[in-house]
């Protein structure tokens, strides 16, 4: 079972201005899952856009579904689906069920 390290990263602008920059990132693992196939385990960290809060390591782990289409060798374009996840805000946890489809660019890079 060969298991690839993954990591991606996002930074955004809230519209107010009572708001400011604001980012976020995950690292993870992607393996093999009995019916979905590729699936990532990640772990994101971030700071929200609101004024003055803080940065928070590992607060969310979610275990997500891509569907990639090739532009080239290295460049992939495309959405992950959210299937699970699991949040600590605030002192509150919660679990939410396909919570998220978003859109992705996947860069692949070898490092060795």
């Amino acid at each position: 079972m060969g298991l690839d390290v993954v990591w991606g990263g996002s930074l955004y602008a809230a519209g107010s201005k009572n708001k400011e920059f604001g980012f976020s990132f995950l690292t993870g693992l992607e393996l093999k899952a009995p019916v979905f196939g590729g699936v990532e385990l990640v772990a994101q960290s971030g700071k929200s856009s609101v004024r003055g809060s803080a940065v928070r390591l590992f607060h969310t782990v979610s275990l997500n579904k891509n569907f990639l289409y090739n532009l080239t060798e290295k460049i992939q374009v495309g959405l992950t689906v959210e299937l699970a996840r699991f949040a600590i805000d605030d002192g509150n946890s919660y679990v939410a069920v396909l919570n998220e489809i978003k859109p992705v660019v996947a860069v692949n890079i070898a490092l060795f």
